[in-house]
């Protein structure tokens, strides 16, 4: 296949120009949150460098663990199928960041957790355990598509374009993380942390509707992962 024909290949497919601003909303997400959460927690939050430590923790093992367990669960639950995986994570994420925006603006945890915990643990303690699991999920919700998507255009295209396929959306990706730089940061200084959880929710309801109409538009015809393996046998 001529250089000529790939790219022309790879530039046709409308597919992969949504996973392309697909996989740019979830890099940015990824990026934006990663960044961004901790310099809110030291300026609105009074985070100490250790409890900082904490939460960043907590975000590594949650991504660690969501992209073996959504990997696991393509290949083995879903029989090779990317789209339901990706589709419950990018949910996922939205419940995390809704979840978390809320925790972090609040003051009446104590209505809601119940008394014995603060039998066992300070309202401070009780608050930064609530965190560290919220930014767990968030961790595990987002790797999975971070993950996947790159997989997911290699396999939805020609096996002789497969890598250039993987290639054109991860130049997106990138992108995702050069706007979730200085052109959040201004945003941020401009409207407030409100607007940056407010931002997170949205671009994850974005990729939510994104996703599905990839589903709907472009797979709903589109034989099973699986039953083109029994084919090629």
């Amino acid at each position: 296949v001529s250089t000529q024909s790939t790219g022309k290949h790879v530039f046709s497919q409308v597919i992969l120009w949504k996973l392309s601003f697909l996989y740019l909303l979830i890099h940015f997400m990824r990026s934006g949150f990663y960044d961004w959460l901790t310099i809110y927690l030291v300026e609105e939050r009074g985070y100490t460098n250790y409890q900082i430590s904490s939460v960043l923790f907590f975000f590594e093992v949650g991504g660690v663990s969501g992209n073996v367990f959504c990997g696991w669960l393509s290949d083995s639950h879903f029989r090779g199928r990317r789209d339901p995986v990706i589709l419950s994570c990018l949910i996922g994420c939205f419940l995390s960041f809704t979840t978390l925006s809320w925790l972090v603006s609040t003051d009446k945890l104590e209505k809601v957790v119940p008394g014995f915990v603060y039998l066992l643990l300070s309202p401070g303690a009780v608050e930064g355990w609530l965190l560290n699991i919220s930014v767990f999920f968030v961790g595990a919700s987002i790797s999975g598509p971070h993950l996947l998507v790159g997989l997911f255009a290699s396999e939805v295209v020609d096996k002789s374009v497969s890598a250039t396929a993987t290639g054109f959306v991860g130049i997106f990706s990138a992108f995702g993380g050069v706007i979730c730089g200085y052109p959040l940061g201004v945003m941020i200084q401009n409207y407030g942390w409100g607007f940056y959880f407010t931002l997170l929710i949205s671009i994850s309801l974005l990729g939510i509707f994104v996703f599905s109409n990839i589903v709907l538009v472009h797979l709903s015809h589109r034989p099973s992962s699986s039953s083109s393996v029994k084919k090629s046998k």
